[in-house]
């Protein structure tokens, strides 16, 4: 998606912020993320960066809604794993995603057989 340039300058501000200060300053992080969350929702990279602020806050559920856009967005399974990280945080580490076989194969992101939390298929 493409947006206006003072548009996407202000998102990167926003996303700039974020990254600076998500390790230091989560809850100023996640602010800086509705920012930008509010500007240009319909931006994967938005997207993935407010469920990663919303995440280091421990809003497991929000994390989890905006890991599911942008994965939806992207197609990318690379977030599968810390959406299964948020399902543990959120009290039901059961239930994973599972890595569809052939796509995982083929794209290199994970062995067959494995889900998302590093366990074997059918395990409980």
């Amino acid at each position: 998606m493409s947006l206006p340039k003072t548009l996407a300058e202000d998102v990167a501000r926003n996303l700039v912020m974020v990254a600076r200060l998500i390790d230091e300053d989560p809850e100023e992080a996640y602010a800086y993320s509705r920012i930008a969350l509010r500007l240009a929702s319909r931006v994967a990279a938005v997207r993935e960066a407010a469920g990663f602020a919303a995440y280091a806050t421990q809003k497991y559920s929000e994390a989890l809604a905006e890991f599911r856009a942008a994965r939806r967005m992207t197609g990318s399974v690379e977030l599968w794993p810390v959406m299964a990280d948020c399902e543990r945080g959120l009290g039901r580490p059961r239930r994973r995603w599972r890595w569809p076989a052939s796509r995982g194969a083929e794209a290199g992101q994970g062995r067959p057989g494995r889900d998302a939390a590093g366990g074997r298929r059918g395990t409980p």
